[in-house]
């Protein structure tokens, strides 16, 4: 028997969490405020979001019925990370049918950050697709095996062609899924069949578009996974960023090193970058680099740490 988390003040509907330990939410999505969750069983469908079959686009129905399913549905809308950090930079748990980018400087973990989400993920019976564009899958699993076991729902492909990867993500058909990166993405065109070199503007501005209007018809979460240019901006263009739904930007102590910016030291700090249709920008998670991945030391509430880089600092502090 599957089990999930019920918020201990509103007694909502049943939220998906970590396996093990006390989940943290940020915000419960039902009642809006910061408190403690407990376990309960629940059958596979609950936690799935699959009970309650959503209104299709275009559908005519009465608005009561329309709040109804609001109100009802509300554990389908927002999935805990089972990191209290991330939950609390997106403001309580992973919102259901968004495209999130993510982006860090180089050396700055974001791969590492993602593939740990994904696995806590399924770990709780969410399931997970993670397409790399950038290495294949052995090179994932010589990659990945420090960070311990992963539950077989975080499913990997390496697929490099656009069409290659919407096909994937169709066909699976995953609670969640992530792509890194957009830069690598190859044969992407427009509406025109003109077609454009993997890691230009413009094709990481339609390979961005064209994985979110995937994902959403599906109602899928998507995470897209961009870089960062030794100016600290998105590498590619700025302008994806306003085709999604919210930024999160991973940082730490900055450096620049023969002219490219990378990250140095064990200090991390996630954020919303500027943007979040699904939550504030105020939000910041602490989080340390060590051997075996990245240790999610909770949220932040101190808005100008002493060890935390912000993008307008060139060295950051230390």
């Amino acid at each position: 028997m599957p089990f999930a988390w019920r918020c201990r003040r509103c007694k909502g509907p049943p939220l998906a969490g970590g396996p093990d330990g006390k989940p943290w939410f940020g915000a419960c999505p039902n009642c809006g405020g910061s408190y403690d969750a407990d376990r309960i069983s629940v059958g596979d469908d609950e936690v799935d979001g699959a009970a309650i079959q959503p209104i299709k686009d275009g559908e005519a129905i009465s608005l009561s019925d329309a709040i109804a399913q609001e109100n009802v549905d509300t554990s389908t809308h927002r999935l805990s990370s089972g990191s209290p950090g991330v939950d609390h930079v997106l403001g309580g748990g992973i919102p259901i049918g968004v495209a999130i980018l993510l982006v860090s400087p180089p050396g700055g973990g974001k791969s590492t950050l993602l593939i740990e989400t994904l696995r806590k993920l399924a770990m709780a019976r969410v399931s997970v697709l993670y397409i790399c564009t950038e290495e294949s899958t052995r090179q994932m699993g010589r990659r990945y095996k420090r960070l311990g076991k992963f539950p077989p729902r975080l499913v990997v492909v390496h697929q490099k062609d656009i069409e290659d990867i919407l096909e994937e993500i169709r066909r699976r058909r995953p609670k969640i899924v992530a792509v890194d990166s957009l830069h690598d993405i190859e044969g992407v065109c427009d509406d025109n069949g003109a077609f454009y070199s993997s890691g230009s503007a413009t094709s990481v501005l339609l390979a961005a578009k064209q994985i979110r209007r995937c994902a959403g018809e599906l109602d899928l979460t998507s995470f897209l996974v961009a870089h960062v240019t030794k100016d600290g901006d998105i590498a590619g263009t700025n302008t994806v960023q306003h085709s999604l739904d919210g930024t999160l930007y991973l940082n730490g102590q900055q450096k620049t090193i023969d002219g490219r910016l990378i990250i140095v030291g064990v200090e991390r700090t996630l954020r919303c970058d500027g943007k979040n249709r699904f939550g504030g920008t105020g939000g910041v998670a602490r989080f340390q680099m060590h051997p075996d991945g990245l240790h999610d030391l909770g949220p932040w509430f101190d808005s100008h740490p002493p060890w935390a880089a912000r993008r307008d600092n060139d060295e950051g502090a230390g």
